[in-house]
C-alpha cells in the first residue's frame, strides 16, 4: 500500500459508515452502540489519544450520541466497568477482543440492553481482526498451509457462529446493525 493508503482506506470506511448511519437520520438523532475491538475502543484511553481519534470518537465529535462519559454520569471510580472503560456509555468495544471474547465479556448483551433501556437507535459490530491477527495461530496456520482444510473450516464456522450469536442478541431489538469484519491485512 502506498504511503498514506491505509489512512485513506480508513477515511473511506468512516465516510461509508457515516453515510449508512445517517441515511435516514440526522447526526443529532443517532444514538450509537458499538461492539468490537481496538479498532473501535476509544483512543482517549491510550497515550496516543492525546493526538489521535478513532472513528468512534470522530463520530462523537460530529454530534453522534454515544452516551455520556462515566465521569459525566457520576459512575463510581469514573469507569463503566469491564469491558467498557471511562468514555462513552454505549461503546462496549475493547482492545484485544475477538469474536469469542466479545461474547464472553457481554458486549452483545450490553448493547442490546442499551437499545431497550437507553434508546440506542443504531449499532455497529466491528469485530474479527484479532481472530486473524498476523501473529496469531489462525493467520500463521492458514498463510503457511499448516492447517488442514478441516481445521480452517472449523475455525471459520466458529467465528461465523460467534458473530451470529452477537447479531441474535441485537436483531430482535429492531436496531439497525452495520457489520464490519476482518480487515485485509495485506492492505492494512
Amino acid at each position: 500500500v502506498e504511503e498514506g493508503g491505509v489512512m485513506r482506506l480508513w477515511f473511506r470506511m468512516f465516510a461509508v459508515l457515516s453515510a449508512l448511519l445517517f441515511a435516514s437520520a440526522s447526526a443529532a438523532s443517532v444514538k450509537l452502540g458499538v461492539l468490537g475491538d481496538s479498532l473501535s475502543d476509544e483512543y482517549g484511553e491510550e497515550s496516543y489519544g492525546a493526538y489521535a481519534m478513532n472513528w468512534v470518537e470522530q463520530l462523537a465529535d460530529a454530534g453522534v450520541d454515544l452516551g455520556p462519559t462515566a465521569a459525566e454520569a457520576g459512575e463510581p471510580g469514573g469507569s463503566w466497568g469491564s469491558p467498557r472503560r471511562t468514555l462513552y456509555q454505549h461503546n462496549w468495544a475493547r482492545s484485544g477482543a475477538d469474536t469469542t471474547t466479545l461474547l464472553s465479556t457481554g458486549q452483545h448483551t450490553g448493547v442490546a440492553g442499551d437499545v431497550t433501556s437507553e434508546g440506542v437507535t443504531h449499532a455497529v459490530l466491528f469485530i474479527g481482526a484479532n481472530d486473524f491477527f498476523p501473529s496469531g495461530g489462525a493467520y500463521i496456520g492458514i498463510y503457511f498451509g499448516t492447517w488442514s482444510q478441516a481445521q480452517i473450516d472449523s475455525y471459520l464456522a466458529q467465528r461465523v457462529a460467534n458473530i451470529n450469536t452477537a447479531l441474535n442478541a441485537l436483531v430482535p431489538t429492531g436496531v439497525p446493525v452495520l457489520v464490519a469484519t476482518v480487515p485485509d491485512y495485506g492492505l492494512a
